[in-house]
């Protein structure tokens, strides 16, 4: 099975909103999977299950893909150590999100195991999982490990020149300033987001939807104008990629 159509295809329902129906594209896609007896495609589509439904707040359905994934992996499903390492973070993830941060960390760890012996070390993927695991930290009450994490993926980003996930670890360092009531980081890893965005030269789809999450923050921390700067830079993308998607679509 082509995995990377099957993911396509799926970002193409959630990218005009239709949630709802590539949720049940991914389910049926992993069940035919298992009627083919192909695990890696199967593992592949359960990883980008358990994203679906932690997205959608569907805590049953998101727990029982995560145990059925950790049978998957008892079995040789793949020698791709990056595949293997990813679906332990979506795993993670999902736990995180919906209150089991103590498992969430096994899993962080040994992801973290299976991408040192197999992803390059500049890899943009690195930075999901400082990012992840660090929240997993913050979840479990331990805000000193949390924050070591997510200054540790933002020397990464930096490093790298990823300039919207720099802004995001800066937010969740501002998030985490806010649970310690330290207004002056809060202002200066808000300022450090705003920053990172501003040097990016062409932004797109992905740029758009940061900005949104961002602006979520901004707006929390009584920072309105810049919550507005924001919603409109995206506004702009959004209708920039729309009238250039009509173009080609009229020739």
């Amino acid at each position: 099975m082509d995995t990377q159509l099957v993911i396509e295809e799926y970002d193409s329902f959630v990218a005009l909103g239709r949630y709802r129906e590539g949720g049940k594209f991914l389910e049926l896609a992993a069940e035919a999977a298992r009627n083919e007896n192909d695990l890696e495609a199967d593992a592949i589509i359960t990883g980008e299950l358990i994203g679906h439904y932690r997205k959608n707040g569907v805590k049953t359905k998101c727990l029982k893909a995560i145990r059925y994934a950790k049978r998957l992996l008892k079995s040789s499903v793949t020698d791709d150590g990056v595949m293997v390492g990813t679906l332990y973070i979506n795993m993670a993830t999902g736990c995180t999100h919906f209150g089991y941060p103590n498992e969430a960390i096994e899993y962080f760890e040994i992801a973290e195991k299976y991408y040192r012996e197999n992803l390059p070390v500049r890899d943009k993927r690195w930075s999901g999982l400082y990012n992840n695991s660090a929240a997993a930290f913050e979840a479990a009450g331990d805000l000193d490990r949390a924050e070591e994490g997510y200054l540790r993926a933002l020397r990464f980003t930096e490093a790298i020149d990823a300039a919207e996930e720099s802004a995001i670890t800066c937010i969740n360092l501002a998030g985490l300033a806010g649970k310690r009531e330290q207004q002056q980081k809060i202002d200066k890893y808000l300022d450090r987001a705003l920053y990172a965005l501003s040097t990016v030269r062409n932004p797109g789809a992905y740029h758009a939807y940061v900005c949104r999450q961002l602006a979520v923050s901004f707006a929390c921390c009584g920072r309105n104008k810049d919550e507005e700067a924001l919603l409109n830079k995206a506004v702009a993308i959004e209708e920039k990629i729309a009238r250039e998607a009509t173009r080609k679509e009229s020739r």
